[in-house]
């Protein structure tokens, strides 16, 4: 049965029956991740998936601007669009900066990020109170681990050129043996060329939780131990070409010492993104791919 129905898909009318540029059409209204799966599906699928026009489509808007940014960066050396969507994905350094941006492989949305290296962190400089270091599954190369501070005053200050969308700035966190952080709230604030201003409070430690008056960001434990603070959201509109966003955490109404966190930085991500990765895995959609298929049984008709 399962021959016959080849047979019938393959002279009756089946996709392989389309024109590329039909398929390449169609294939240009889904998702990356979409594209990537029904690539692994399906032959012809697999054929279409390469067209630029497809790949135009999945890039956001600005995606030059971005790009350019790194001073380093040459598209002319990349084969076809495809090849140069998933570049972008992986997370990379400007030339001689802490900043830099990726593509989410599976939307395409545009992420930003600055290290630990590049923000205004007040005795940063002072190895008596913080240091430079490396740490697994850091998103930045160096992390600043806090020695002990009784002042804590982080602030920091992106100037960029986003795709037009709504965007969630967040702090990435990790948690070694924290002390005295139940004793003051973090007080987190953000604002999109001195617009939009939000502020919100929390305990870094998981009591006593909620300050009063305060909205709570939101928290997210990662697999890698990293935590991500959500200290809140804005919006770049499509007459915006470019926007400047100032955030900051501060602990400073009781001059208690602290210490026990590591600071990686801080991202920029469109908000309908779970969290922010060092590197979308390449490999991750080819291997749903290739299971849903065996799994299923799937023959490629197309």
């Amino acid at each position: 049965m399962g021959d016959n129905l080849q047979a019938s898909n393959s002279s009756e009318g089946g996709l392989d029956q389309l024109p590329l540029n039909c398929l390449g059409t169609i294939l240009s209204f889904l998702t990356p991740r979409e594209v990537e799966i029904a690539a692994y599906v399906c032959r012809s699928f697999r054929e279409a998936s390469k067209w630029n026009f497809v790949w135009e489509k999945m890039l956001p808007p600005r995606y030059e601007q971005l790009a350019a940014l790194d001073p380093a960066f040459d598209a002319t050396r990349f084969r076809d669009l495809r090849e140069f969507y998933f570049h972008l994905c992986q997370f990379s350094l400007f030339a001689n900066s802490t900043k830099g941006f990726w593509l989410d492989r599976n939307t395409g949305g545009a992420c930003l990020g600055i290290g630990a290296r590049g923000l205004d962190i007040t005795w940063g400089n002072d190895l008596r109170y913080w240091k430079l270091t490396t740490k697994e599954d850091s998103l930045f190369p160096e992390v600043a681990q806090l020695e002990s501070v009784c002042w804590f005053e982080v602030k920091g200050e992106i100037q960029c050129s986003l795709p037009p969308g709504d965007y969630t700035l967040s702090w990435r966190l990790f948690l070694v043996e924290a002390y005295s952080w139940e004793s003051e709230p973090v007080h987190f604030t953000l604002s999109k060329d001195g617009l939009q201003h939000i502020e919100s409070k929390c305990y870094l430690t998981e009591l006593p939780g909620e300050v009063p008056g305060f909205r709570v960001p939101t928290k997210r434990q990662l697999d890698d131990g990293w935590v991500e603070y959500d200290v809140g959201e804005f919006t770049v509109g499509s007459d915006e070409k470019n926007c400047a966003v100032r955030f900051a955490m501060v602990a400073i109404e009781k001059l208690y010492w602290k210490y026990g966190i590591c600071l990686d930085g801080a991202v920029i991500r469109p908000t309908n993104l779970k969290a922010a990765t060092r590197v979308n895995d390449d490999e991750q959609t080819v291997h749903e791919a290739e299971q849903m298929r065996c799994q299923q049984d799937i023959p490629e008709y197309c």
